[in-house]
C-alpha cells in the first residue's frame, strides 16, 4: 500500500510518498501553464529512484495554492460567487473588520469578485450541514447555463 501526497505551488510542487512506513520525498518546478506535467513528472521521478511500484498507490492527496495565487493576483478569469438568497451582501459587509468603521471617505474595498458575478440560489443549510431547502435543480441548472455563457469579460 502506497500513499501520496502532492501540493502544486507556484513555483514548486512537492511530492511525499509513503510505502511500508518509509518516507520518500521530491520537489520539481512547477509548470504553471500546465500543472499536470509537474504532476506527472515528479511522480514518476520519486517512483523511478525509489523503485516503488505505481499500481500499488491506494490514495493520493492532491493540494494547490495555483487557483488562490491567481485570486489574489487577479489575475485569469474573474469568479463567480454563488451564495444563499439572502447573503449577497456579504463579501461587502466584510464583519466590520475594517480599518475605521467611522471614516466615512474610508477607500472601498476591490472586492475578489465583482458585483455583476455574485448570484444567489434559494436553498438554505444549518450550521450542522442539515438542509432545510433544497436547492431547485432546475433553476439552478438555468444559471449554470447562463454563466457558461460568459465569455472574455473584461477586470477593469
Amino acid at each position: 500500500m502506497i500513499k501520496v501526497g502532492i501540493d502544486i505551488g507556484g513555483t514548486f510542487t512537492d511530492f511525499i510518498v509513503i510505502s511500508n512506513n518509509k518516507l520518500y520525498k521530491n520537489k520539481v518546478l512547477t509548470s504553471v501553464e500546465n500543472p499536470y506535467i509537474s504532476f506527472i513528472d515528479g511522480l514518476n521521478e520519486i517512483f523511478d529512484r525509489n523503485h516503488l511500484d505505481k499500481n500499488k498507490i491506494e490514495i493520493i492527496i492532491h493540494g494547490t495554492t495555483l487557483f488562490t495565487n491567481k485570486l489574489i493576483e487577479r489575475k485569469g478569469t474573474i469568479p463567480i460567487f454563488i451564495t444563499t438568497k439572502g447573503f449577497i451582501d456579504i463579501l461587502d459587509m466584510q464583519n466590520e473588520m475594517r480599518y475605521d468603521i467611522y471614516d466615512l471617505h474610508a477607500d472601498e474595498v476591490k472586492h475578489l469578485v465583482p458585483k455583476f458575478m455574485r448570484f444567489e440560489v434559494d436553498e438554505r443549510v444549518d450550521s450542522t450541514g442539515q438542509i432545510h431547502k433544497k436547492i431547485n435543480t432546475k433553476i439552478f441548472t438555468q444559471l449554470l447555463n447562463k454563466l457558461k455563457k460568459i465569455k472574455n469579460i473584461d477586470r477593469n
